[in-house]
């Protein structure tokens, strides 16, 4: 719907088949932890459960494999006119990241990175600052 698309999900999915074909499921890192081949997915819990985590992350481990590596992203905040849609104009709830957090445990994916509920505060860009825009304020003095 938001995408402006309807095969969004399959379109994505092929993607994501083709790529795991190509590189499997060991993501092979560096001695610095840095990845030099493989596949990492990322999903974004997005408000009102719109990403559609169930669906994507139990097709993941079912359709893909359960090893492969997952970075579940609780980034998300409303822009511009995402402010405008009652469906997308929030953050995520509490309850939604703990929703996502059971099922990644349920499902028993094990490999990969979760962001914590403070994501949407630290990846906020503020460009109008003089400084790096992802740098969080000094505390005033």
């Amino acid at each position: 719907k938001f995408s402006h698309t309807s095969d969004y999900v399959m379109r994505a999915r092929q993607a994501i088949l083709e790529m795991h074909r190509q590189v499997g499921d060991e993501l092979v890192l560096d001695g610095w932890g840095l990845a030099q081949r493989g596949l990492i997915i990322r999903h974004l819990i997005l408000p009102n459960r719109l990403a559609g985590s169930y669906d994507s992350l139990s097709w993941l481990v079912h359709d893909i494999s359960p090893n492969v590596t997952v970075s579940i992203m609780s980034q998300y905040y409303p822009t511009h006119l995402a402010t405008q849609i009652a469906e997308l104009c929030r953050k995520i709830s509490a309850s939604e990241y703990s929703e996502v957090l059971e099922l990644v445990d349920k499902l028993e994916l094990e490999n990969g990175w979760i962001q914590g509920t403070d994501a949407a505060e630290n990846y906020l860009p503020h460009f109008e600052r003089d400084s790096h825009p992802f740098q969080p304020e000094k505390a005033q003095v």
